[in-house]
């Protein structure tokens, strides 16, 4: 089977990477991983924006305003050519795209950071939490992870495709 670029992506075969976009379920590792290996600054979690916002991460009742927060220091690092790294479960497609989108236009591209962490695992480590996920949220968000493979994800415009397992 042969899959096409998006239209609007295909000019910028040749652009750097610029984006990148975690893709694993709540406890699968992905905070970590950032912490570890990339810089604060380039991180974007909704989580923090909430935090920051309302005085807890887990308070949804200015969600609009953090999601809209953290479009704005996203692109204004795109703007400045830094790197972004989108520390969220990314699982539906269409958040992915927006990403994407917003990356393009700024002319990068962007790479998918997906986490291939055992559920049993991801349950284990939410269980240790402070704020804990419900189990039906993380089983539904990895198995959407597990259904996602690298043809998916390279047919939406990700230039690379990278797996972690954590």
């Amino acid at each position: 089977m042969t899959y096409a670029l998006p239209a609007h992506l295909a000019s910028l075969v040749d652009a750097p990477i610029r984006m990148e976009v975690l893709i694993g379920p709540p406890g699968c590792g992905k905070s970590t991983w950032c912490t570890q290996n990339r810089p604060g600054d380039a991180i974007h979690n909704l989580d923090t924006y909430r935090a920051w916002l309302t005085g807890s991460a887990d308070d949804q009742s200015m969600n609009r305003e953090a999601v809209d927060w953290q479009e704005r220091d996203m692109h204004a690092r795109l703007r400045e050519g830094q790197l972004v790294v989108v520390d969220a479960t990314s699982t539906v497609p269409r958040f992915r795209a927006a990403d994407l989108d917003a990356a393009a236009r700024y002319g990068y591209r962007a790479r998918a950071v997906v986490f291939r962490t055992p559920l049993r695992t991801c349950l284990e480590r939410n269980g240790a939490r402070e704020r804990v996920v419900p189990e039906h949220v993380i089983e539904r968000k990895w198995a959407e992870v597990a259904a996602l493979t690298a043809v998916d994800l390279y047919a939406e415009g990700f230039a690379d495709v990278v797996e972690v397992a954590a």
